[in-house]
């Protein structure tokens, strides 16, 4: 290889690395990340179950309609791989519960997040088997452990 094309290869590699140096800080920065990809999630958890709520509101117009069977399909299997990676997370709450009571707190949360990815799992049945009125009704059973378990497990609600 001559110098000058030593000296080529060096400046397309420099380029190159100058041109991915702003991918990689902006990797650093959560804040500048989410700005970009309009997510308001702070942490996993946070992340987890704002698709989980997106779902539940796209859930309920999709559910009306015959003929979005499929997209409503889409929405309940990114809602169950959500459930999954949350019931392994634990809840900031945690932090203000006595020692004693943190496992209870812990394993009443994963099991209520378990039931949650039963029954979207479920509704994934239904919808396959297009049985509509079924998925209807695992959506309102999901609305009610939503409830309850903002009730238990957040603050906020």
């Amino acid at each position: 290889m001559t110098r000058r094309m030593v000296a080529g290869v060096a400046l397309t590699l420099g380029l190159v690395g100058l041109m991915a140096a702003p991918t990689v800080l902006r990797s650093y920065s959560p804040q500048s990340v989410r700005a970009e990809e309009g997510d308001k999630a702070d942490t996993p958890m946070e992340k987890h179950m704002e698709v989980l709520d997106k779902g539940m509101k796209k859930l309920r117009r999709l559910l009306r309609k015959k003929d979005a069977r499929e997209e409503a399909l889409e929405y309940v299997v990114k809602m169950e791989d959500a459930a999954l990676a949350a019931k392994l997370l634990t809840p900031p709450m945690m932090e203000k519960i006595s020692t004693d009571d943190q496992e209870g707190f812990l394993t009443g949360y994963r099991k209520e997040m378990a039931s949650v990815t039963i029954d979207l799992l479920e509704m994934e049945i239904a919808l396959i088997d297009r049985d509509m009125d079924r998925a209807k009704q695992l959506y309102e059973k999901l609305k009610k452990l939503k409830k309850d378990g903002h009730e238990k497990y957040t603050e906020d609600e």
